[in-house]
This record gives C-alpha cells, structure tokens and sequence, in this order.
C-alpha cells in the first residue's frame, strides 16, 4: 500500500486551494515549520569522491553553502 505525502518547499508553496487567506498563511506557516524540524533534517559532511543519494519522493534537499567546488549531478529515475 503506498503512502500519501505532501510537498511542502517553502520557495515552491504558493496556495492552498479553498482555503481562506487568514487560514491559509497559518496552515503554511505550520507545515513550513513542521518539515524543518531538527528531527526531520539530515546534514551530510562530504569529502572528495563521496556519492549520495536520495528519493526525491520522500526528502526535501539543498545545496550546502560550500564554495569553490564543483557539483556534478545525475539524475535517475527508477520506476
């Protein structure tokens, strides 16, 4: 039995349909602080030639604030 999920991405969360504007900052304001729960985040302390992976389905990401290094990236989906 697969599980129901809710995006919620601070950046991508414009609305929420039928729901009124007072309600609606509030319910967004709470999922917002809800998925960004220290007991929900992961921080990875990479080093040269690690691999990581994800499922996009179930993980919110973003890149770390590490300067001059490259990033390569690729994308796989599995079906």
């Amino acid at each position: 039995m697969e599980k129901k999920t809710l995006y919620v991405s601070p950046g991508h969360l414009m609305k929420i349909n039928n729901v009124n504007e007072i309600e609606r900052d509030s319910l967004k304001s709470f999922l917002i602080n809800h998925v960004n729960k220290e007991e929900f985040l992961f921080s990875y302390e990479w080093s040269k030639g690690d691999v990581c992976l994800w499922d996009n389905t179930s993980i919110l990401h973003k890149a770390s604030e590490i300067k001059k290094c490259k990033r390569i990236m690729h994308r796989i989906t599995i079906k």
